[in-house]
């Protein structure tokens, strides 16, 4: 669990920084694209990921443990 939310928070913020750079407008438009990159940055949204990454960890820490005391 913890690994892949560190894994996919850079992949987050990245997507958040192509939105910044308005990538899906310079790469064409289109339904598409901007469904897949979107349209709306936010620092927000970054500062939530990198909120739930910090957090995740001792929750996987103590689900861990609680899986060895069964």
């Amino acid at each position: 669990l913890c690994e892949l939310c560190i894994k996919s928070c850079p992949l987050a913020v990245f997507v958040e920084i192509t939105q910044y750079l308005d990538l899906a407008e310079l790469l064409g438009g289109g339904v598409f694209l901007e469904t897949l990159i979107g349209t709306s940055f936010s620092w927000l949204d970054i500062l939530c990921y990198l909120c739930g990454t910090i957090l995740i960890y001792p929750l996987d820490v103590l689900i861990k443990h609680l899986s060895t005391l069964k």
